[in-house]
């Protein structure tokens, strides 16, 4: 009973290492903002979590300006929890953090992060002014000496009327303040008028710090307008926006005209754009203000905002830019990776900006939190760490377990849109860990090949390791056949008469006894082949196999009976026959065409009067000679090779023609049409 119980404690211990969470380097999974804005001596903690995966679980280190960061009054430091915490801070205090986790397999760093001190200064100008109104026109009063104010996303021009800060002009159909602090009176009203004791004056309004800023007094006189007119729209104000990816920003257009004009929007697809979960108006009945949420790629593009009156209608365009800091993708990540000892790790840092803007930097690769230098990265054979031309492939060669296990980080930067509305320098960082594990290695225990004569059972085993912290192995078996081509599966294999296995796959007994076939040969064919085994996990494999053969006589093979049909020399003696036809048809059509036309002489002398039998009958052809000595003229020359002598009749025929001889008895081409005499010698053409 004792001994029963110790090996079931055994096997109980056994089970729990086995289920344990493999141990790994750290990944630092806590996000961080670019910066974090305090106010000095802030009496509200700021307190920053680092959290990171990782076993066994990792120890925290802070850095503030690439130093060690030493706790105070001010900042304390936990360095199990990873956390940070800020309370009063002094000038001293802001600056940049940076967040360490380390266990013995490796060390992961945070993005850093600024904290930086939020401030409002008293504006630089004021002075008080005058401005002259008119009603019903138009009038702007800009805002000058606007002070210097951070966090721009927390500071707000507002106007204010009269003395003191409490009494803040509300912006109405008719009254609007733009994005540059300028408040504008779409139409001037007597109403509208200031003095001394009771001025207009611009303020800036920190919300973190809780603290506003006013500038110099303005009096604005209204001067009235007997008859006024209606005035047609003209834009105050529109302007550029830059916008985050995935965040959200706000279109302005400012009109003027009287009566108000109304405004519309339209997308850079140019259709109307409608209040929804995507798009909203600061104030729905005026429309001047329009938010758009969710910023994707797809909403850059020019805006078009119109505003109509019963005069004219008048437009102006804005062009928002969504800009982005480096990213991955969409569908890609920078994966962490588990390798089997002697593999090579690959690691892609292609990180991209946003379509119309610059690529990223070429990337910085960190191990363990430490840049790798260029003596440790190169392009040959013999260096362990090998990048591409273009930085963005990390491959560590011939991994070792333990020594190689580490984290991995690449970051990269572009131009950005900070908080301020400014541009600046924007870092991505992405890292992951790398865990080398042990490979899986096979010892086959059987023979690896038989021969087989006889119907009897045999066995294939083999034993499988591989790295502790892999909770089982994957077995599967197949059977191939000639050409390695499978016969059975491994559902298939499993399911047959003749096999037989053990509890974890890696004993495989045949007996051909029992495969379906009727006599002891047939039943030996069933089982020969190829055994092959695919032994895997999650991130290794291997495999192995066992050849069975017998000196048994391949079962005869049917006769192979050929299916009716025409052979290929019949099939090109019809295609020669049909192709030489279509030859002969060409030829045919080509010498009907260019065939010789015959001229009606007897139709001619019959409408002449004249009987052509007879006539030949009574008189045959007369004779002519030529002239003796009359060379022949070249137009004359008979078709053959040779000159036909004077006296040849050959030429006799024509002698009734000369060259004075009437040339419109011939026809347009060329054929002769002839002069003819009848009996009483009258010519007849």
């Amino acid at each position: 009973m004792k001994t029963l119980v110790t090996v079931f404690f055994f096997v109980a211990i056994l089970s729990m290492i086995q289920c344990a969470d493999p141990e790994m380097p750290p990944q630092i999974t806590s996000p961080f903002q670019d910066s974090y804005y305090m106010k000095e001596e802030d009496d509200t903690p700021k307190m920053f979590k680092c959290s990171s995966t990782g076993n066994p679980p990792p120890k925290y280190e802070w850095y503030k300006d690439g130093q060690v960061l030493q706790p105070s009054l001010q900042i304390g430091v936990n360095k199990d929890t990873g956390e940070l915490t800020i309370i009063k801070p002094m000038v001293a205090d802001f600056g940049t953090y940076q967040c360490f986790a380390s266990n013995s397999h490796g060390t992961a760093m945070s993005a850093p992060f600024k904290v930086e001190r939020a401030v409002i200064f008293s504006f630089s100008d004021t002075l008080e002014r005058r401005v002259n109104a008119f009603q019903n026109r138009e009038t702007s009063i800009s805002c000058t000496g606007k002070p210097k104010c951070v966090p721009g996303n927390e500071c707000k021009i507002e106007w204010k009327l009269g003395e003191g800060t409490s009494n803040t002009v509300a912006e109405t159909k008719r009254i609007a303040v733009d994005k540059e602090g300028t408040l504008h009176f779409l139409y001037v009203e007597l109403g509208d008028e200031s003095s001394a004791a009771n001025p207009y004056a611009c303020g800036m309004n920190n919300e973190l710090m809780k603290a506003f800023y006013k500038g110099g007094n303005v009096i604005m006189t209204v001067q009235k307008v007997t008859n006024p007119t209606q005035v047609k729209p003209k834009v105050l104000f529109s302007q550029d926006v830059k916008g985050l990816l995935g965040g959200e920003v706000e279109l302005q257009c400012v009109f003027s005209g009287y009566p108000l004009p109304d405004i519309e929007w339209y997308s850079p697809e140019n259709t109307i754009i409608q209040p929804s979960s995507k798009y909203n108006f600061r104030d729905t009945s005026v429309r001047r203000n329009l938010k758009i949420r969710q910023l994707s790629a797809s909403d850059e593009g020019t805006y078009t905002c119109a505003a109509t009156n019963i005069l004219a209608r008048v437009e102006a365009r804005l062009y928002l830019n969504v800009t982005s800091k480096p990213r991955f993708p969409q569908g890609q990540i920078f994966e962490s990776q588990v390798i089997p000892a002697g593999d090579n790790a690959v690691f892609r840092c292609n990180m991209v900006s946003m379509p119309t803007e610059d690529p990223p930097s070429k990337p910085i690769w960190r191990r363990n939190g430490v840049v790798l230098n260029p003596s440790q990265i190169g392009s040959s054979s013999s260096q362990k760490y090998l990048l591409s031309d273009d930085g963005t492939i990390l491959t560590i060669k011939n991994v070792r377990n333990p020594g190689d296990s580490c984290n991995i980080m690449c970051e990269t930067s572009n131009v950005i849109i900070d908080v301020n509305g400014e541009d600046a320098v924007a870092t991505s960082y992405a890292d992951a860990f790398l865990r080398v594990i042990d490979p899986i290695s096979v010892q086959v225990l059987s023979q690896a090949q038989f021969e087989i004569d006889a119907p009897e059972p045999f066995s294939m085993a083999f034993s499988a390791t591989t790295d502790p912290s892999v909770p089982k192995l994957i077995y599967k078996w197949s059977l191939l056949g000639a050409d390695n081509v499978t016969v059975y599966d491994h559902n298939t294999l499993m399911s047959k008469p003749f096999v037989g296995f053990n509890l974890d796959m890696t004993n495989l007994t045949i007996n051909p006894a029992n495969a379906d076939e009727d006599n002891d040969d047939d039943k030996i064919r069933a089982v020969i082949g190829t055994y092959r085994v695919n032994i895997s996990h999650t991130h290794d494999w291997e495999m192995i196999s066992f050849e069975v053969t017998s000196n048994i006589k391949p079962a005869p093979k049917a006769p192979i009976i050929s299916s009716a049909g025409f052979d290929l020399w019949i099939i090109g003696v019809i295609l020669g026959v049909i192709v030489l036809l279509i030859v002969v048809f060409f030829i045919i059509c080509t010498l009907y065409r260019n065939r010789g036309g015959e001229y009606p002489v007897d139709k001619k002398e019959v409408a002449a009067g004249h009987d052509p039998a007879q006539e030949l009958k009574d008189s045959g052809f007369s004779d002519l000679s030529r002239a003796d000595g009359e060379k022949t003229p070249f137009d004359k020359v008979s078709l053959s090779d040779d000159v036909k002598p004077l006296e040849s009749d050959e030429d006799s025929m024509m002698g009734d023609y000369d060259d004075d001889a009437d040339m419109t008895k011939f026809n347009e081409d060329g054929s002769f049409i002839g002069v003819y005499m009848d009996k009483k010698g009258l010519l007849h053409g």
